[in-house]
């Protein structure tokens, strides 16, 4: 799509939309910095139109939950296989059709919290100022895995330690019932002095792997999702390097194509499983 094509659907599209959904007069239409829509064309007939616009910074974290539904609809689209461009159209129009309308509304209602956070982190949604302010909103989020315990390496190194600690201040003075853990130092080194043996080589083994560790040592049976070690998943579709962000570790921090080797092959001897399908 170009500048061109992009102002043709808003020509179609924006005012219409505006009406049926009986907006009135202050709307403030949104869009990001994509080059088709800063376009000076583009800017110019935005102008014209007399549009206001909402200003968008740049490197800022796209919130609007459209993009979530790209993605349902990417997932959904991939999984039919279409063998060319028009068999491709027809689909992407019938499974944008089947997308239930609940999907919608969960995005509107977890809204709040995510655009609360990110505020709160000035756009970084998990770090929360190292808890150092904004305590509040890091605690409204972690209630939303209810009855979970929370394990933390705290002691794997020196900048872990004091916002892990803080983790513990946080839950206790919000009196939450959620219970948090810390690994002992001396397991976390045998921990990678085992992998290391089994030819995981690298600087850091990853957070991922200590609690697959721990899970095979304390539980009967072992699922695991969302460990992938490809830029795309199996049906195609770009995914990010973490399922919240894709911020990738510096070269050679981690090991990940020999940690989801290890996985593969404890998989094919039934130690554990390894689920590659869509995480909900």
């Amino acid at each position: 799509m170009n500048g061109a094509m992009y102002r043709e659907i808003l020509i179609a599209n924006l005012l219409p939309s505006a009406r049926a959904l009986k907006m009135k007069r202050g709307w403030v239409f949104q869009q990001d910095n994509d080059p088709k829509h800063t376009a000076r064309a583009t800017n110019e007939w935005l102008r014209k139109k007399h549009f206001k616009v909402l200003e968008w910074p740049s490197q800022s974290p796209d919130l609007n939950p459209i993009e979530n539904l790209w993605r349902e609809l990417k997932v959904r689209v991939a999984k039919r296989k279409a063998k060319n461009i028009t068999a491709l159209e027809e689909i992407c129009m019938e499974e944008w059709a089947n997308i239930p309308t609940t999907v919608c509304g969960n995005l509107v209602k977890t809204y709040r919290k995510r655009l609360t956070s990110v505020i709160a982190n000035k756009g970084y949604i998990t770090k929360f100022q190292k808890l150092e302010k904004w305590r509040k909103p890091f605690y409204d989020v972690i209630q939303g895995y209810e009855n979970a315990s929370i394990l933390l390496p705290a002691f794997y190194n020196t900048r872990n330690t004091d916002v892990s600690i803080r983790v513990k201040y946080v839950l206790d003075d919000f009196e939450s019932q959620q219970s948090v853990y810390y690994f002992h130092p001396q397991y976390l080194i045998n921990v990678s002095r085992f992998w290391l043996i089994q030819g995981v080589r690298a600087k850091r083994i990853s957070s991922g792997l200590i609690l697959v560790t721990a899970a095979l040592e304390l539980c009967d049976e072992v699922h695991l999702y969302g460990f992938w070690g490809f830029p795309m998943n199996p049906s195609g579709v770009f995914i990010t390097h973490h399922y919240y962000d894709n911020v990738k570790p510096r070269p050679g921090f981690h090991a990940m194509p020999s940690e989801i080797f290890n996985f593969i092959h404890m998989h094919s001897r039934g130690i554990l499983r390894v689920h590659t399908g869509t995480c909900f």
